[in-house]
């Protein structure tokens, strides 16, 4: 019983996940194909509508069938152009629902009508049922549009009694449970292998984005590596480009580096480098990338600061933090850059090559203020 209700409870919808990653992703994914199944659905259905009415104007049969086509045509034609701008899975099946409802119920004023169910009428009954899988949608949608039609076609043939013959409501009901069991099973297939595709593809991504990351990510420190760096001017281009702020392009590393590797270790040199890194991302959080180049050297790239404050403030920060383990450990920081408006970056390397020399009239400068105090 247990085993039952677990392989229900996968079929019962195509996007239903336990985990909310792979059922956010699977929502996603469905928007695009449930509105490329309605629009195909709803193109289909006026396509076998036109042929039907052309089939019933060559039977003579047009006055009784025609105006209850046209308006399951008009509403297919209306469903085809709202797939398009509609975003929301449940609505689009909702959409499909209606349309395949209202299709059968002109199909049983057309049998009223006409006071039978004529082989034509019953073969648009059945393609009815037919174009049902062309929807991604799972069983509890598929189970009750069908159960709609069936009762609807079903209540109808008994709704005026003599109106059909026993023969009749016999073939109907064949032809009825027959599609309508033949679609049902096509739609669960499909759910079994559509919620495995996904969570495939789901997982294929993930491990895409995590190769992604870790080829981009400096392992010591968890800064973006050099590759990264367009994509990170590209990200924040889009990010800020309506705030009509500037970019600040900086490159800056920290003096007296080998002397702190040479007197406390390695270990520590890294432990600087770490907490550098982290103080800064937790400072500029979405405003900022930034980069490791290399050894002590970094990119920073920073929107909505003052970057030459920003610079001395975090200075001053790191070398609070790092003073609180090695009180004697002394260092700065050297930093140019270069400010750009978000909208005209152009080659990050030219960018790149302004912000070195900037980097390195500051950094001679520190030098000329250190010999000077010495």
């Amino acid at each position: 019983m247990h085993f039952n209700l677990e392989i229900l409870s996968r079929l019962w919808s195509v996007y239903d996940f336990k985990d909310p990653e792979i059922k956010s992703f699977a929502q996603q994914q469905l928007m695009l194909e449930t509105r490329q199944g309605l629009k195909l659905m709803s193109t289909l259905l006026i396509f076998l509508i036109l042929v039907a009415m052309l089939l019933f104007r060559q039977l003579g049969q047009m006055d009784s069938y025609g105006i209850n086509y046209f308006w399951v045509m008009a509403l297919a034609a209306h469903i085809n152009v709202s797939a398009r701008v509609v975003k929301d899975v449940a609505t689009l099946h909702a959409l499909g629902m209606t349309l395949l409802v209202i299709s059968a119920t002109a199909y049983v004023f057309i049998a009223h009508q006409t006071g039978s169910f004529s082989p034509l009428l019953l073969a648009n009954i059945v393609l009815l049922f037919m174009i049902i899988p062309m929807v991604p949608w799972g069983l509890r949608e598929a189970f009750f549009v069908i159960l709609a039609i069936y009762s609807l076609l079903t209540l109808s043939t008994y709704s005026v009694s003599n109106r059909f013959d026993e023969e009749t409501i016999k073939v109907l009901q064949f032809f009825l449970l027959a599609a309508g069991s033949t679609s049902l099973l096509l739609v669960i297939r499909s759910v079994l292998i559509r919620k495995k595709e996904l969570v495939s593809h789901f997982d294929l991504q993930k491990a895409h984005a995590e190769l992604y990351t870790l080829s981009n990510i400096d392992p010591l420190t968890s800064a973006w590596n050099r590759r990264y760096t367009d994509t990170a001017v590209s990200n924040l281009i889009s990010c800020h480009v309506n705030t009509y702020n500037d970019l600040h392009f900086i490159i800056f590393d920290i003096d007296r580096f080998k002397l702190l590797n040479d007197s406390f270790g390695h270990d520590f040199g890294d432990r600087v480098l770490i907490l550098l890194s982290k103080t800064i991302q937790a400072a500029v959080d979405k405003q900022g990338e930034l980069i490791r180049i290399g050894g002590d050297e970094f990119i920073l790239l920073l929107v909505g600061f003052d970057p030459d404050v920003f610079m001395q403030d975090i200075t001053q920060e790191i070398k609070a933090l790092i003073n609180q383990e090695q009180e004697d450990a002394y260092f700065d920081l050297s930093w140019g850059y270069v400010t750009l408006p978000l909208a005209v970056i152009g080659n990050s390397e030219s960018v790149y090559q302004k912000a070195d020399l900037a980097l390195y009239a500051h950094k001679q400068l520190n030098r000329k203020h250190s010999n000077l105090q010495g």
